[in-house]
C-alpha cells in the first residue's frame, strides 16, 4: 500500500501524491474477477469506468498535486482502453500524471499510458505491443455435432457479424479488416502524439512488438527505468512537493463480481465484455496457452 512509502509521522502539510492502480485485462464496465484459468480472460479484469472514476476522483480531491497511475496489463478491450487513456491524457493537462508499468504493460496496457507526463518501466517489463487483432469463436462445427439450430432474428446487412453459429463471409471479412486497420493506426496515432515521436518510427516499433523495458528506453517507449517508489519520487519532483510528502491510494467504488467455477450464468458474466469485442489490444503472449 502506498502508506508504506510515507510514513504518517513524517507527512508535512501541504499536497499529496494519488496513486491509481490498473490491473488485469481491461474491459468495459466496472472491475471484477473471473474465475478462468485462461491468460486473456482470467484473474482480475480492469473495468474501464472503474479506472475513469478512480482518475477523476483522484484529480478532483483539491489536495492532489500529482498521479501515479500503475499499470500491470496486457491490454483488453480495444474500447475500454481508449476511455482511460482519454481520461490519463485529460488529468495529464493539469498536474504531472506518472506511468510505472509493472511485470506487463503491454498492448491496450502501453495505450492507456501514452500520455502520461514521464512512463517509467522496470528493465524486465514487458511492454509495447502496438497492435490490434479482431476474431471470433465459430461454433458451427459445435452446433452440427451436437444438433444445435441457432436461429437469429436480425435486420441490416451486418447485424450477424459476431455472430458464433458460421465464419464471416468475403463483405463481413473485408469490413473486420478495416475496421482493425482503423484501430491501429489510431493506436500508432495515439503513441506518436504522446511520445513525440513520428508515425513512420512508432510503425516501426510497433506491428505487434514486444520490448523489455530496458529496450523501450532505448526506441524512446518509455523515459526511464524504475519502480513504484521511483515513479513516486518523480511524482513529487514534478509536483515540487517535498520529499515526505503524502501519498494516497484512490479506489472508485467498484461492484466486484466473484463467479463460482460451476454457475454458468456468472462465468458467462465475467467474460462476456470481451467475446463482445470486434477488437482487442492484447500482445502475442497472452493468448500461448501450453
Amino acid at each position: 500500500r502506498a502508506a508504506a512509502f510515507a510514513p504518517t509521522r513524517l507527512r508535512p502539510r501541504g499536497g499529496r501524491v494519488a496513486v491509481v492502480s490498473l490491473e488485469g485485462s481491461i474491459v468495459p464496465g466496472r472491475s471484477r474477477r473471473s474465475p478462468l484459468p485462461l491468460p486473456l480472460f482470467g484473474g482480475t479484469l480492469a473495468g474501464s469506468e472503474t479506472l475513469v472514476r478512480a482518475l477523476r476522483a483522484a484529480g478532483k480531491d483539491p489536495l492532489t498535486e500529482a498521479v501515479v497511475l500503475h499499470v500491470d496489463s496486457g491490454g483488453g478491450s480495444a474500447l475500454a482502453s481508449d476511455l482511460i487513456w482519454r481520461e490519463v491524457k485529460r488529468l495529464a493537462e493539469r498536474m504531472p500524471v506518472v506511468a510505472v508499468m509493472g511485470e506487463l504493460a503491454a498492448s491496450g496496457g502501453y495505450y492507456v499510458l501514452t500520455h502520461a507526463t514521464r512512463v517509467v518501466a522496470a528493465p524486465t517489463t514487458l511492454t509495447g505491443s502496438i497492435g490490434v487483432f479482431a476474431g471470433k469463436f465459430v461454433l458451427e462445427e459445435f452446433n452440427r455435432r451436437y444438433g444445435l439450430n441457432p436461429e437469429y432474428l436480425s435486420r441490416g446487412r451486418f447485424a450477424r457479424l459476431m455472430r458464433a453459429a458460421a465464419g464471416w463471409d468475403d463483405d463481413e471479412r473485408a469490413l473486420m479488416e478495416r475496421y482493425v486497420s482503423e484501430v491501429y493506426d489510431r493506436f500508432v496515432s495515439r503513441v506518436a502524439d504522446g511520445r513525440r515521436l513520428s508515425r513512420e518510427r512508432v510503425h516501426e516499433l510497433g506491428r505487434g512488438r514486444i520490448w523489455t523495458g530496458a529496450d523501450a528506453l532505448e526506441v524512446g517507449l518509455v523515459d526511464e527505468l524504475g519502480d513504484v517508489q521511483h515513479a513516486i519520487r518523480v511524482a513529487k519532483e514534478l509536483a515540487g512537493l517535498h520529499e515526505d510528502a503524502e501519498v494516497r491510494d484512490v479506489h472508485a467504488p467498484a461492484k466486484l463480481v466473484l463467479p463460482v467455477g460451476d454457475d454458468p450464468q456468472a462465468l458467462l458474466d465475467a467474460v462476456a465484455p470481451l467475446l463482445s469485442e470486434r477488437a482487442l489490444l492484447v500482445p502475442d503472449v497472452s493468448l500461448r496457452l501450453s
